[in-house]
């Protein structure tokens, strides 16, 4: 979930695309979930449509998309593509914000709006 998108910036934008790597050198904090064998790109789209988490609105100050990613997770848990639990470790996750691999402090997940 990307912010910044719609005529007030405030619409988060949802890009799938293919990469050589499990996850960026980029990112502070990484989640790992193995992910059933029988899931594709369209099995996973098709969920993010059905569930309708290609439309959300993030809060006024741009925040929420912890909120969405594990709204995500425990979608695919919901349907068995990840191990059961996962939706709660990603919680325990975003609830912190990373300031270092190692170093991080509690934060709200304030949540954006499903539209």
């Amino acid at each position: 979930m990307m912010s910044g998108y719609g005529s007030d910036g405030l619409r988060g934008k949802v890009e799938i695309s293919s990469k050589p790597y499990t996850s960026t050198n980029n990112a502070i904090k990484t989640l790992t979930f193995s992910v059933e064998a029988h899931a594709t790109v369209q099995t996973i789209t098709d969920l993010i449509n059905s569930k309708g988490r290609d439309r959300y609105k993030l809060t006024a100050e741009w925040e929420g998309c912890r909120f969405w990613i594990y709204t995500f997770i425990k979608d695919l848990e919901s349907v068995g593509l990840t191990p059961g639990r996962s939706g709660k470790t990603v919680w325990e996750g975003v609830a912190y914000y990373w300031r270092t691999p190692s170093g991080s402090e509690p934060r709200e997940v304030k949540q954006g709006v499903f539209y």
